[in-house]
């Protein structure tokens, strides 16, 4: 028992070491400014994840190659990033402005442009988090490459196998392929992934869409025709960082740029000097549970509000989205795009403009000489960038006429997906400090929501410590259990809340830019359960799921503010 308690204590040190190297490699390569992945330069980087293994990566480390990880890394990578040598990493600097089409990636909101067939050039503006998320998908990405190249080169590595050839074939002609054709395929592709036709035919069908039903076999051609050229023909892949990123990044420039947009709207709309509450959230639930009941009043069954959100979160009812966007625009909501490069939209909610006679919500506090309170919600910030959007944001604003405006931050309220180790997904966790992975940092906080407030919703509530992780796609079992089942008791596991309230502390308690005595709140949904084989992030999303438990959390902070 003591012996088999060793080897997993070491099994975590050894992961835990693993995930350090990553980061001080990572570091040391984007201080370089270029790197072959495949070559002597990228060892330590290859060699940490293999030790490493990542649950959201799979079968990394075995000769299969791993194919509900290679999905995720797909949806967030730009499409056509498998076809290029040399992957460009640059500030934003410029390219929206050319002929280039930017290339979004579906669950990673990035601008990506293809600059040549043999260059990707893809735009940082998220802060570190994202440069270590994408050189760690990338790879991934080549390691599963060169494991395709292991299985179709024969005779010394110069000649490839039949079904090699075959696919060549489909690929680079293009070929239309009728739905015997397609199966021989899959057989071939199988063999050479060395997967079965069922797991192959699966991903075939979840990887392509109308205009390119065969998308899964032009990446896994092309991810395998580049590991030959590197194998047989010494062509390797490289990752450059541009010196405009280099010099930019860690320095708030983007940050600075969104927080002046936002309280620019504020000024504008003589805002700057009320009560003022925070949301991170996302874009839809706070607006929908202020203002879909005065606009959907007839899909509102009294008992069961929830029913309305999920009408409102499928996608055929992108009419009824519309009416409830357009009614909130008339009455007090403003939508702040973002135009900086963070990616974080924002939306401004004048209180004053709200008929709450028509909502589930009582202004209980405010008589008629108290100003009313203005909700900012921002869309989800990214790892470390939660810690630069958030103190930037609390600063005080400089107006035209050069006074100096505090911001009245009343409260600041953190709604998040989240990995939880107890319980599934969409269960919901309540924090009550948070620990930041890889370093002694940890940040107790009088959380003003609680676990009791949540009977009865309808969803098991966790409470305890969360982990602030580096990167969600770096966690493995042993980690996770460590966290866990040691004196530590994580409930779970995300990547902002460290960063969200290192700056509210700073803000509140240091540099006095707001009151000390500003209200917190953190509340998590479980987008997936790490320590369940099956379970993680790469097993796809929430769907409906999450409904419940993002406008239950959404209602307890709503009702704290009002």
């Amino acid at each position: 028992m003591q012996q088999s308690k060793i080897k997993g204590r070491t099994r975590s040190q050894e992961s835990s070491n693993a995930i350090e190297r990553l980061y001080i490699t990572m570091r040391h390569l984007f201080s370089r400014g270029f790197y072959k992945p495949m070559g002597i330069s990228g060892d330590a980087l290859r060699e940490s994840l293999l030790l490493l293994r990542p649950e959201i990566y799979g079968s990394i480390g075995e000769e299969k190659v791993e194919l509900n990880g290679l999905i995720y890394v797909i949806e967030r990578l730009p499409i056509g990033i498998e076809e290029c040598r040399f992957i460009n990493l640059t500030a934003d600097e410029g390219y929206s402005k050319s002929h280039f089409k930017a290339i979004v990636p579906p669950k990673r909101r990035r601008n990506c442009y293809r600059i040549d067939k043999d260059q990707m050039n893809i735009e940082v503006t998220r802060g570190r988090s994202e440069i270590y998320d994408i050189l760690t998908h990338l790879t991934f990405l080549f390691v599963e490459s060169h494991k395709i190249a292991d299985k179709v080169l024969i005779n010394e590595d110069t000649n490839t196998i039949r079904e090699w050839k075959k696919l060549e074939d489909v690929v680079i002609n293009n070929r239309k392929l009728s739905k015997n054709d397609q199966d021989i395929m899959l057989a071939h592709v199988a063999s050479i992934l060395g997967r079965t036709f069922r797991e192959t035919q699966s991903v075939h069908l979840e990887l392509g869409d109308k205009n390119n039903p065969d998308r899964f076999f032009q990446i896994i051609f092309w991810l395998g025709n580049l590991a030959i050229k590197e194998r047989v023909d010494n062509l390797k892949r490289a990752i450059t960082f541009s010196p405009v990123l280099r010099e930019r990044i860690g320095h708030h420039i983007y940050g600075e740029m969104w927080a002046n947009n936002i309280k620019k709207v504020l000024s504008d709309n003589n805002l700057l000097e009320r009560p003022i509450h925070i949301i991170s959230a996302n874009m839809h639930s706070v607006m929908n549970s202020i203002y879909a009941p005065s606009v959907l009043p007839n899909q509102v069954d009294k008992n069961n509000s929830i029913a309305l959100f999920e009408l409102l979160s499928k996608d055929d009812n992108e009419d009824l989205r519309k009416q409830v966007k357009e009614f909130a625009s008339k009455n007090g909501l403003y939508y702040v795009k973002d135009t900086s490069g963070t990616n974080i939209n924002v939306q401004v909610i004048d209180t004053e403009k709200i008929d709450f006679s028509k909502t589930s919500y009582q202004l209980n506090n405010y008589s008629e000489n108290i100003e009313k309170p203005v909700i900012i919600v921002m869309d989800y910030a990214f790892g470390e960038q939660a810690y630069e959007t958030m103190d930037e944001l609390l600063k005080p604003y400089t107006c035209e006429n050069e006074h100096n405006y505090h911001l009245k931050v009343e409260s600041v309220s953190i709604m998040g997906k989240a990995g939880i180790l107890e319980g599934g997904k969409g269960d919901i966790m309540i924090p009550s400090s948070h620990v930041f992975e890889g370093t002694a940092d940890n940040y107790p906080f009088k959380n003003q929501l609680k676990k009791s407030m949540f009977d009865g919703c309808g969803v098991d509530v966790y409470s305890g410590a969360m982990v602030t992780v580096l990167g969600t796609s770096l966690q493995n079992k042993d980690i996770l259990k460590f966290f866990h089942d040691s004196t530590w008791k994580v409930i779970g596991l995300e990547m902002e809340g460290a960063h969200y309230q290192k700056a509210i502390q700073a803000a509140s308690k240091i540099r006095g830019n707001i009151s000390g005595k500003v209200k917190v709140r953190y509340a998590y949904y479980a987008s997936d359960n790490p320590l369940e084989t099956g379970s993680t992030l790469a097993s796809g999303g929430l769907g409906t799921t999450g409904v419940l438990p993002t406008y239950v959390i959404t209602e307890k902070i709503l009702e704290q503010i009002f």
